[in-house]
């Protein structure tokens, strides 16, 4: 399979994810533009914290494989991966990103890496 590493900046709209507060409820979001057809779907520091921590992916096996054997996670700078397609091309898309404390367990999000496998490839 064939798949590229890409500098998240150019992918996402922002690269940091706030903390959600409770006190007021926000949250960050950063728009993601697929690297082949241009569609763009939003995220929001929820999707990256309903993630955290969790080694499962939405991809096939042999994707989340591939994935994990181009680029496997630093568990000692605690990276974490994010998997889904393109709704629109399929393209295979694993965002990676790192955690920052905020709190006792209050946690924001900094994107570090996209990598992507062109739905022909599979």
């Amino acid at each position: 399979m064939k798949y590229s590493i890409i500098q998240p900046e150019k992918r996402f709209s922002n690269l940091q994810f706030k903390p959600k507060i409770e006190s007021d409820g926000q949250i960050s979001s950063s728009i993601f533009t697929c690297g082949k057809c241009k569609t763009q779907v939003s995220f929001d520091t929820d999707d990256l914290q309903e993630h955290f921590g969790v080694n499962k992916s939405i991809l096939e096996d042999r994707v989340k494989c591939f994935f994990d054997q181009v680029r496997p996670l630093d568990e000692i700078k605690w990276e974490y991966f994010f998997d889904f397609a393109c709704k629109n091309c399929g393209m295979q898309i694993r965002i990676i990103y790192q955690p920052w404390q905020f709190g006792l367990t209050v946690y924001g999000f900094y994107i570090t890496y996209v990598i992507e496998i062109d739905a022909s490839e599979l």
